[in-house]
């Protein structure tokens, strides 16, 4: 289900946590433990509302792509 070493991004249902993005470290049953930025955060799915694995260079090109639509416009 989980691929350790890959990163991923968890919105939790905790109110005011928001989402995290961190390396899975461990995962077991529900529970995963996510390395966000030196701190290990455990998650339980039931507490999770949503989670993806998270592709860097899909991000960056995506987000280039808009950049340069804004900036075509402008011109």
């Amino acid at each position: 289900m989980f691929i350790v070493g890959k990163e991923y991004r968890v919105w939790s249902l905790k109110d005011g946590m928001g989402s995290r993005e961190g390396v899975m470290i461990k995962a077991e049953g529900p529970m995963f433990i996510l390395d966000c930025g030196g701190i290990q955060t455990t998650f339980h799915m039931a507490t999770v509302a949503y989670l993806e694995l998270v592709d860097r260079e899909a991000e960056d090109a995506r987000q280039l792509a808009e950049h340069a639509k804004r900036v075509e416009a402008w011109s």
